[in-house]
């Protein structure tokens, strides 16, 4: 075989390293999205994604380092009345609403809901 026959390994290397370093972009700049809607998960994903197509791109690196944590949770005994989970000073923020969520605890949406954000303590009933 002939040395014009043969691919030229280095412009094929060349290439690949430029398509990842365009596809490390793509799911850099995707994060930006995921922030915005708050989809917290996609967001880890895609800058992660983004570091493993091209592990030197900053943006990825900065924006999962800087990733604004989730509202943190606080859970709820049963028998604790609505009242009570309002009057709750963890449960004000200033300039923020505060949403509620119910999972039976057996459920696997009440784990996975519990992967992305942080449990700050439980409400007892009085």
């Amino acid at each position: 075989m002939s040395n014009e026959e043969t691919p030229n390994t280095d412009l094929l290397e060349f290439a690949k390293a430029k398509l990842d370093e365009q596809i490390s972009i793509l799911y850099a700049n995707a994060t930006i999205a995921h922030l915005q809607l708050k989809n917290w998960g996609h967001f880890k994903d895609d800058a992660t994604k983004a570091i493993s197509f091209s592990p030197r791109n900053v943006k990825a690196w900065y924006r999962l380092a800087n990733k604004p944590d989730p509202c943190p949770v606080v859970r709820v005994h049963p028998a604790v009345t609505l009242k009570q989970i309002l009057t709750d000073s963890r449960m004000v923020v200033p300039s923020f609403i505060c949403s509620l969520f119910l999972f039976p605890e057996n459920h696997p949406a009440h784990k996975e809901f519990l992967k992305e954000h942080k449990c700050v303590g439980i409400i007892q009933p009085n």
